[in-house]
């Protein structure tokens, strides 16, 4: 409960609050001089209204009294005078007013007793005809004493106004700090006063306070401050028991310890400096085959049993330390041992103790037998040094291998560039007179034989194709152009080169639109090549009469489009859906009338694979089989294709003279074939490169045709002789060579020819070139 007001001002002003005085006296002192400023700037703006008042009164007793003054003046009234400047005293702080009459003071009344005053002087003028002339001036003086004897006493009466309330403020403030802060300031004091921190359980209970438990403006900071001291009261005492435990695990961890460092056969010395002398523990002793008693402190004693050879090193790692170049000392030494001999020995330690000018004075540490360990580590680098060497071997043999490795790689690919050569030349002359033939005027019967031949040599070259396509990717030639692919016309590209063969058969070829535009990222031609292999397989192997649907779709995670093929054909049985992509493997068909190599679907796997594609398979026996593939979704938009250029015609141009340099007579015949029907060209030969070369330069031809695999000198050389000669550096070079391979057509590129020509070749389409550069020069 609060104390009674008197007691309350009496415990606020005495007992020791001297805060409480403080808060008074700076409260006092603080009001007063606010309000003795405030003041000062009212009584301030006071006077200069009364000094402007005095203003006012000098205008007014110009513009009201002069003319009647005037007037007195004039007409010699006295007595009119001196009433009216009687009636100028009147008015607020004037004590005087006078006329002077040339230069004299004719008239006054009341006067100038104060030391500060203002005065202002009137002209009288009197009008007569027209003309106006002084006739004398009117004197007035204003008091300044008296009104700085108003502004004295107001200031008298705010400053003991103020000094009465601020009084009484700071008596308010008093007793509610008092009532408020102090009284249970006093009590926290109190409290902590009697608080024993070592008693392990407290002897009072928590602090509380004598006030409610709450209210409006609750917690406040003396609740913190309860709070805090509780709160470390407590901890206090927390700390206190878990000193008391620490002490006892320290005692129990030094036991340990010993207990310890006599297990791991670790020994402590203890060694002061200054007089050389050292104490060590009995381990110490075992270390070197002693008794505890034989053990002398002198350090000379010490130092003798140290292997010759490690005493320059102990020494110097020993001065390092003292010099404060290592913070810790660890020697690894030899020392005698009684009855073993020489025995290695880890000694660490650091400094402990230093005397007044900061010499090492003491210092303390461990010596630990680690002469099995030495032995063991010096096994383990013999091991090592034979392990390495046998690592070097083993490394040079896997050197070895990779160069083979390097070089049958190579000469795989030289393989399968020779291959694709010696396979292409002769399919060259099989199809290229099978052109030539199907120009001829031939019987039904010999035009279905010409057709058979053309079937089956383009099946054989297709063949060739993808068996060079799959040895390609697997020694890593292969590679693919990712573009954004617009996947609607891919799928329409590849089910219009599959309709005839649906059609033959009776199945229905059905594309099932995308709800969507669709780009993905993907290389066209091989894209289309995989579609091609899957089609031609739903066709070869469903029934007459079948149906194969084509659905395109975006995946479940929006970020694939997905094209699936169904057919309703023979199917797949489960077990043998695992093989389904290894090359050459027909799932049991290598016996039936259906043909296949079973290669199309292990490269197609392959090049869905090179372009981050997923092909899958799902298969029902007796039902059919649907094939699906994966692909990355372009998230760019899809070029149009540039404009077509319009059809110019060729101007008229003389018979364009070709030169063809190729070595095989099968070849040359094929070309003198195609072009002898053409009156607008002009075909010379050559059978190898120095005659080829001969042979241009007499005969400077519009085009030339050039092998690239030529006896003497090959297509590359032959292109850099006609280069150096500056009548033919301009005329355009074509290679017509059975060098497939994509490095071959990529070399031919850089090389500088024209355009590269595959053997096998379409007639129109290689005279079609040789007219376009021909007729551009």
């Amino acid at each position: 409960m609060p104390d009674a007001p008197w007691g309350g001002v009496r415990d606020a002003l005495f007992n020791g609050n001297g805060l409480a005085r403080r808060l008074l006296i700076a409260v006092v002192v603080f009001s007063s001089l606010v309000t003795t400023f405030i003041t000062a700037i009212d009584l301030y703006g006071e006077y200069r209204r009364d000094m402007r008042e005095i203003d006012r009164a000098f205008n007014f007793i110009g513009s009201s009294y002069g003319p009647s003054l005037a007037h007195g003046v004039w007409q010699l009234d006295g007595e009119a005078v001196r009433t009216q400047l009687e009636g100028l005293l009147r008015l607020p702080d004037i004590e005087y007013a006078g006329i002077d009459v040339d230069g004299q003071t004719r008239w006054s009344a009341g006067r100038s007793t104060s030391q500060r005053h203002v005065q202002a002087t009137v002209d009288l003028r009197h009008e007569q005809e027209g003309h106006s002339r002084t006739i004398g001036t009117l004197r007035v003086v204003a008091s300044v004493d008296s009104v700085l004897s108003r502004v004295w006493g107001r200031l008298l009466a705010a400053l003991i106004g103020n000094a009465v309330k601020t009084a009484l403020v700071a008596m308010f403030l008093l007793l509610a700090f008092h009532y408020l802060v102090s009284r249970h300031l006093t009590k926290v004091a109190r409290y902590v006063g009697t608080i024993d921190p070592r008693q392990a359980e407290p002897a009072s209970q928590a602090l509380v306070l004598d006030r409610r438990a709450g209210g409006r403006w609750r917690p406040d900071v003396l609740d913190a401050v309860v709070a805090a001291i509780n709160g470390l009261l407590s901890s206090v005492r927390q700390a206190h028991r878990e000193t008391e435990a620490s002490q006892a695990q320290l005692a129990e961890s030094e036991m340990r310890f010993r207990l310890g460092t006599e297990a791991a056969a670790v020994g402590l010395w203890d060694c002061d400096l200054a007089l050389e002398r050292i104490g060590a523990t009995e381990e110490c002793a075992r270390i070197v085959g002693l008794e505890p008693s034989e053990l002398r402190p002198e350090l000379a004693f010490w130092r003798e049993r140290i292997h010759p050879d490690d005493i320059e090193t102990a020494t110097a790692e020993l001065r390092r330390h003292l010099g404060q170049h290592t913070p810790a000392l660890q020697i690894e030494l030899r020392l005698q041992h009684a009855q073993l001999g020489w025995r290695w020995v880890v000694l660490r330690g650091r400094i402990v103790e230093r005397d007044a000018q900061g010499a090492p004075a003491r210092a303390l540490g461990t010596v630990m037998d680690v002469t099995e360990l030495k032995l063991a580590q010096e096994a383990l680098l013999e091991a090592n040094r034979q392990l390495e060497t046998r690592v070097r071997e083993r490394t040079l043999a896997l050197e070895l291998a990779r160069d083979e490795a390097v070089r049958a790689n190579r000469g795989k690919s030289e393989f399968l560039s020779r291959m694709s050569h010696e396979l292409r030349t002769p399919m060259n002359a099989i199809l290229g007179f099978a052109q030539l033939l199907e120009g001829n005027d031939l019987s039904e019967k010999n035009r279905r034989w010409l057709s058979q031949i053309r079937h089956a040599g383009d099946h054989l070259l297709s063949l060739i194709d993808e068996l060079l396509d799959l040895a390609r990717i697997e020694v890593g030639k292969l590679s693919v152009r990712l573009t954004p692919v617009d996947l609607e016309a891919v799928v329409q590209e590849a089910a219009s080169m599959c309709r005839a063969g649906a059609t033959e058969r009776h199945i229905t070829l059905t594309i099932e639109p995308a709800s969507d535009v669709m780009a993905v990222t993907a290389d066209r031609t091989r894209l289309r090549q995989i579609l091609v292999n899957i089609l031609s397989n739903a066709v070869k192997y469903n029934r007459d009469g079948g149906r194969i649907d084509i659905r395109s779709g975006r995946s479940t995670d929006g970020q694939h489009a997905r094209v699936t093929i169904s057919d309703t054909g023979l199917g797949i049985a489960r077990e043998r859906l695992s093989r389904l992509f290894m090359p050459f493997e027909r799932l049991g068909h290598e016996d039936s009338d259906i043909p296949g190599s079973g290669i199309g679907l292990a490269l197609s796997k392959r090049l869905a694979e090179l372009m981050h594609c997923e092909l899958g398979a799902e298969s029902i026996e007796g039902q059919g089989s649907s094939f699906w593939i994966d692909l990355p979704l372009a998230f760019e938009s899809i070029g149009l294709a540039p404009p077509k250029p319009p059809d110019v015609q060729p101007a008229a141009h003389p018979v364009l003279r070709v030169l063809y340099i190729e070595d095989n007579p099968i070849n040359l015949a094929l070309m003198q074939a195609v072009f002898e029907d053409r009156a607008d060209f002009a075909l010379i030969t050559a059978q190898d490169g120095p005659s080829g070369v001969t042979m241009a330069s007499a005969e400077r031809p519009d085009v030339i045709l050039l092998d690239i695999q030529l006896p003497h000198m090959d297509g590359f050389e032959v292109l850099q002789a006609l280069r150096c000669d500056a009548n033919l550096n301009d005329t355009p070079v074509i290679a017509v060579t059975a060098s497939a391979m994509a490095h071959d057509v990529d070399r031919g590129k850089a090389a500088g020819f024209a355009a590269y020509v595959t053997k096998p070749f379409r007639f129109d389409e290689l005279l079609a070139l040789v007219e376009k550069l021909g007729a551009g020069r």
